[in-house]
């Protein structure tokens, strides 16, 4: 049962990532590269971050088992 959850929270977390990933993509290639297109520089500033944070879940659930990281099924088995 809980291979399954970990399985559904896993693909939750890819779709969530993936697709947060694909609209800030075409925000940062509808506006470019320069301040005077964004309504403000705070929203360049987040487009970045959030841009960031997917990159960087993307790269942990991809490398989450050669990283060696705990599941949650762990903590009961003990």
């Amino acid at each position: 049962m809980c291979s399954v959850k970990i399985g559904f929270d896993r693909t939750l977390n890819d779709s969530v990532a993936a697709a947060t990933l694909g609209l800030v993509s075409q925000q940062l290639h509808k506006y470019g590269n320069g301040y005077q297109n964004y309504p403000g520089r705070e929203y360049k500033h987040d487009l970045g971050l959030i841009l960031f944070s997917c990159v960087f879940t993307l790269l942990i659930v991809l490398g989450h088992y050669w990283l060696s990281l705990p599941s949650e099924c762990d903590a009961f088995r003990r």
